[in-house]
């Protein structure tokens, strides 16, 4: 399974314990995330040779992701949960 960076995604089906996966490798989606928000700002702001304007755009960027996987397995550890006691 390819699983290509999208805040919008549906991750369902990306739960810890989907047969046939061991590993979600979260560090590529954050690693991407920074990068696409920090292209978002340079091209909002073409001319700015600071940094620090333009990290604003890039930090929200990685926290949407986080805020999106920590949901994620949030609804697979009370899945887990409800599973073990049926």
């Amino acid at each position: 399974m390819v699983y290509l960076y999208n805040p919008m995604a549906n991750k369902t089906d990306l739960l810890p314990g989907t047969p046939g996966m061991n590993v979600i490798h979260i560090n590529t989606d954050l690693r991407l995330a920074w990068r696409r928000g920090l292209e978002n700002a340079l091209t909002n702001r073409p001319d700015e040779i600071a940094p620090y304007p333009l990290l604003p755009a890039a930090y929200d960027a990685v926290s949407e992701v986080v805020r999106v996987w920590l949901q994620t397995f949030q609804r697979s550890s009370r899945a887990s949960a409800s599973a073990e006691f049926r």
